[in-house]
């Protein structure tokens, strides 16, 4: 096969590769817990376990000696397709036992690709739309879950086949971005991670317990969102980019749009309503992980921050009303964006240090 030298348009299949496989699973979760034979909260557990256990395994992999561990583009897209085929086998033999070890190793064999990703506006296009056809596919086949899920595994993995052979024609790395990582920013992909995260819990229990839509109702929706929010991402992409140099305020101010989009979620009246609400959600997320430049440890912190909010939505929704224990959720991104503001305003100098690491990664 010709190999890809266009760097945007190994991007944009990585990204879509990113989008369906996870996505697939993310999506089609309520629907895989009666064919698999888990409860949906332990389904849930299991892919959050695979998240937390695949940022780890990235950031202790980006921080190891490389004369120890050396892997080049092409052999890191090798093994993202190698997750991508384990999904797909997670889905053709739908047992606890072949479902959890599949998943888990899809997660470990895959984190090499995580520092990998230049974190680009097509990257995350991509992403945007490979969970919008992960929700079309598993829409299109409610009573099948597995099959929809062994489709796009197979999708994402023949999505990655181009950069494996032919290296993407670069070495696309995130190692400028992770020297520059601080405390802060690891917070703000924390934060991230917990509000995107609390969000996709909340819209699939929304739709199903206020609305008491099931089925493919839910995995429609989600391709809707994925839709819309690619073209409210690339419209604001787009705007960004005209800008000559990144605004030190733009990190913060789209955590707030963040925690705003994620309260709109909670307040929704009716499930086109939050069909919109999540699909804010989706572009404001991948609009704050493009600011940040999320390479290896950023990943990393951010599906951390990702187990975070899921526990604050299980653990809250027990003790108040859904649309509360969202809210509560939307403060997590809210606060982190006031403590960076603080934090700008005592160290100036951290400003200038996202800036320099932004310059350095373009």
């Amino acid at each position: 096969m010709r190999p890809i030298r266009s760097g945007h348009a190994v991007d944009a299949l990585t990204g879509a590769a990113t989008g369906l496989a996870p996505g697939a699973l993310l999506v089609g979760g309520p629907l895989l817990g009666g064919v698999v034979g888990m409860p949906g909260s332990a389904l849930r557990y299991v892919l959050l376990s695979a998240a937390v256990l695949s940022g780890l395994t990235a950031a202790v992999a980006a921080r190891w000696p490389r004369r120890v561990v050396s892997l080049s583009a092409a052999a890191a897209t090798r093994c993202a397709a190698t997750a991508c085929l384990l999904t797909a086998v997670a889905g053709w033999w739908p047992s606890v036992v072949v479902f959890c070890t599949a998943v888990v190793v899809a997660a470990v064999i895959g984190a090499p690709a995580l520092p990998r990703h230049r974190g680009t506006t097509p990257w995350y296009a991509g992403a945007l739309a490979g969970l919008g056809a992960a929700g079309a596919v598993t829409g299109a086949l409610p009573d099948r879950p597995g099959t929809a899920l062994a489709v796009c595994g197979c999708a994402g993995a023949a999505l990655l086949i181009p950069a494996a052979v032919g290296g993407g024609g670069r070495t696309a790395a995130g190692t400028g971005a992770v020297r520059g990582v601080t405390p802060g920013t690891r917070g703000l992909s924390a934060s991230v991670g917990a509000g995107t995260t609390a969000a996709v819990f909340a819209t699939q229990d929304l739709h199903v317990f206020r609305w008491e839509l099931v089925g493919g109702s839910l995995a429609l929706s989600t391709a809707v969102a994925g839709g819309t929010a690619l073209g409210f991402f690339t419209v604001g992409a787009a705007a960004a980019s005209r800008r000559r140099a990144p605004s030190p305020a733009r990190p913060p101010l789209l955590l707030l749009a963040l925690g705003a989009a994620v309260t709109a979620c909670a307040v929704a009246a009716s499930p086109w309503q939050l069909t919109l609400a999540f699909a804010g959600v989706l572009a404001v997320a991948a609009g704050c992980a493009r600011s940040l430049y999320a390479g290896a440890v950023h990943a990393g912190w951010g599906m951390v921050g990702a187990a975070g909010g899921a526990a604050l939505w299980e653990s809250a929704g027990r003790l108040v009303t859904a649309g509360d224990a969202l809210v509560l959720a939307a403060l997590w991104p809210v606060a982190a964006a006031v403590a960076w503001t603080v934090r700008q305003g005592r160290w100036p100098g951290a400003a200038r240090h996202v800036r320099h690491d932004r310059k350095a990664s373009s």
